[in-house]
């Protein structure tokens, strides 16, 4: 099922199915009009009706077309669920301004048609889209009017699902309070046999992340296990292990942490290679806070190895491990020479500004501190060039040139 467009929202009417099936079996509509002796003109204006022709008409349509009239003819309504239950599987493709046109359209169709449940549904999915688009706080409000439809029908399933969804958007929010709130007031439909078994995964594992932000470990963990139950597919299976091995690290339980983690790398398909590197880069940062440098180094190149060249972010995140790696072994300029390499790979810096600030602040606050002047010097001459080579007005020029200050205040203080 491919995402809609405007074009194919276009409610067909009974008069073109019933055409279609006859031309499927027939050779002309004149042809059928006298097999059940009607005029050719009487048929025609049956089929450009919106109401097609008497109870004797729809008889003989079933008869000498060996079909039931509703196996013949789709009607507006079931029309209409179909678009949105294509919707609602593929509401992460909609993304843009002619998407939510669509989106809009098909809901005013349900309330068109007094349709509640389906208008519900689309007001999740025009929710969904907002908050897939970073306007969370529009996708809350849109999750709530749906919700509110819900609450007077007997979908508990949906009141089940589209609260998950929205405790999701406000752990995204770090809303962590509200978003417990929101999800532990449906816990009691957990019992439901209604319920998809992936909602109920997701559900338990955003539980299971917001206890973790509320450091109720405990909570957390109990929930991630509940979620195994549940698990789909690899991905699912491998990220509920390791946010268990997350709760451990937040303890301090590091070797629990450690046996999660490795636990979590052989759920993972080998071709996931984002997944295993987001794990090879947590375990490297566990064996580094043991004081195993070299293992953790190991992991570490481990993670750069499987993310590759293309998710230039994600080489940003695992640079920072393999700095604060490298400066506990007193190798700091192999961090320096490392970060230029990746800088260089960055086709547009302003994309990665963030990541490039971050990654510069931690080698010269080393760098101050050991007063290693070879690092200074080399992030002195990188900082100068990338301020001249970017648009003074920005704010990612404001903090470059902060830095710069700070390596200034630092050799004048040293003069």
């Amino acid at each position: 099922m491919q995402k809609l467009s405007l074009i194919d929202i276009k409610l067909k009417a009974p008069g073109r199915y019933i055409k279609e099936e006859i031309m499927s079996c027939y050779e002309s509509l004149d042809a059928f009009a006298d097999l059940i002796s009607i005029y050719p003109n009487s048929l025609k204006k049956y089929l450009d009706s919106t109401k097609v022709g008497s109870a004797v008409f729809k008889t003989k349509l079933e008869k000498y077309l060996k079909k039931g009239y509703k196996d013949i003819v789709v009607t507006y309504e079931k029309q209409i669920e179909e678009w949105v239950a294509n919707i609602t599987k593929n509401i992460q493709s909609y993304k843009s301004y002619q998407d939510v046109l669509t989106l809009e359209k098909v809901k005013c169709l349900c309330a068109r048609y007094n349709m509640p449940t389906e208008t519900a549904k689309m007001l999740r999915n025009l929710g969904m889209y907002h908050f897939y688009n970073n306007r969370a706080r529009l996708a809350i409000e849109f999750i709530k009017l749906s919700l509110d439809i819900i609450e007077n029908t007997s979908a508990t399933d949906l009141l089940f699902e589209y609260n998950s969804d929205l405790g999701l958007i406000y752990y995204y929010e770090h809303e962590y309070i509200q978003a417990k709130q929101v999800l532990e007031a449906v816990s009691y439909l957990r019992c439901n046999n209604s319920l998809d078994k992936e909602v109920l995964f997701h559900y338990l594992y955003r539980l299971g992340n917001v206890y973790t932000e509320l450091k109720k470990y405990e909570e957390a963990r109990n929930n991630f296990l509940l979620a195994l139950n549940y698990h789909q597919n690899s991905y699912q299976k491998g990220s509920a292990v390791m946010n268990i091995g997350i709760t451990h690290k937040r303890e301090k339980a590091l070797k629990k942490s450690l046996n999660c983690y490795l636990q979590s790398l052989e759920c993972f398909d080998s071709d996931d290679e984002t997944s295993i590197a987001i794990i090879n880069n947590n375990i490297a940062e566990l064996y580094r806070e043991m004081g195993d440098c070299s293992r953790a180094l190991l992991y570490c190149n481990k993670a750069l190895e499987h993310i590759g060249t293309t998710n230039i972010q994600k080489q940003f995140i695992f640079f920072q491990t393999y700095t604060q790696i490298k400066i506990e072994q007193n190798e700091p300029m192999e961090a320096v020479e490392r970060l230029l390499e990746l800088m260089a790979k960055c086709k547009d810096v302003f994309t990665y500004r963030k990541h490039i600030v971050e990654a510069i602040e931690i080698l010269i606050k080393y760098a101050i501190n050991a007063n290693n002047e070879a690092i200074i010097l080399r992030l002195e001459l990188e900082l100068i060039q990338l301020i001249q080579s970017s648009d003074s007005a920005h704010s990612y020029v404001i903090e470059l040139k902060s830095l710069l200050c700070d390596i200034y205040l630092y050799k004048r203080e040293r003069r």
